[in-house]
């Protein structure tokens, strides 16, 4: 969404839900945004692949590939203490990002119930009215009918039918 954009409707002129609105436009702050990236990079899978193929290439080279074929000594000889710190420092880092996130999704989830609550409501009284209005309708056309159905009859009658 661009700045000459009306708020609520995107590049399309579709209009948005007013919870992406508050939630994802672009008056979010800037560490909501920081810990929004953060975490959607921390939980995708292009991460965890390299992560993985990380640790597989750390593991086998401190474990086997430096000790023996190139006979010299690790920088992180088993059990891996570096490494170990390494990844407790990344998932303290990590942490603090996912848990902001987490409580904006939460804020985001119970504002858009209680949109939907109140939409519900909306249309709950909506559709009582037009269930009242159709009770009157109804009642109209079985007046109708009764006169027309009285009127045929007294037409016959004269008309010795």
């Amino acid at each position: 969404m661009t700045s000459s954009e009306p708020r609520g409707v995107n590049s399309a002129g579709d209009l948005l839900h007013p919870i992406n609105v508050r939630h994802r436009g672009p008056d979010r702050a800037v560490g909501e945004r920081i810990a929004d990236r953060v975490t959607s990079w921390v939980g995708s899978w292009p991460f965890i692949i390299i992560q993985s193929a990380f640790l597989g290439v750390w593991l086998a080279g401190n474990a086997f590939l430096i000790r023996d074929w190139i006979n010299g000594k690790p920088f992180d000889p088993y059990p891996f203490i570096l490494l170990n710190l390494m990844l407790s420092f990344q998932a303290a880092y990590t942490a603090p990002f996912v848990l902001m996130s987490q409580n904006r999704q939460t804020a985001r989830d119970r504002d858009e119930a209680e949109h939907d609550y109140s939409v519900d409501r909306k249309a709950l009284a909506v559709l009582k009215r037009l269930e009242e209005d159709q009770a009157r309708l109804l009642e109209l056309l079985e007046a109708d009918s009764a006169d027309v159905f009285h009127e045929r009859r007294r037409q016959r009658q004269l008309h010795g039918g």
